[in-house]
């Protein structure tokens, strides 16, 4: 028999084995690069959220900063305003006939006096 033209049984299975071990190592490529990319975008996602976490903190802090100047400013200004009341003497407003009234009374007064 010529080597060629024999038939071997076992050839059929031979090759759909092959078949299968050349498909699973495509999709054993192919599952490489998925988990790489997903490495890659762990890395990134990571790097982002530990970026996020401190503008938060940096923000955080300057905000406490801002309410505390924000609270002795308001204090400051209120002292001002207590210190202002208590240095200008207080208007009493009063109408031209009542100012005329009283200067009449006062004139009356010192001349009964006299």
């Amino acid at each position: 028999m010529n080597p060629k033209t024999s038939f071997n049984p076992q050839e059929p299975i031979i090759d759909s084995l092959k078949q299968e071990i050349y498909e699973l190592e495509i999709l054993n490529r192919h599952i490489k690069k998925e988990n790489e990319t997903l490495r890659e975008k762990n890395k990134l996602d990571k790097a982002i959220h530990d970026n996020t976490i401190l503008h938060l903190g940096l923000w955080y802090k300057k905000n406490r900063k801002l309410k505390r100047k924000n609270r002795s400013l308001k204090r400051t200004v209120i002292n001002l305003k207590y210190r202002l009341l208590m240095k200008k003497p207080r208007m009493i407003v009063t109408s031209k006939k009542s100012k005329r009234r009283k200067l009449d009374v006062l004139t009356e007064v010192s001349e009964q006096m006299y």
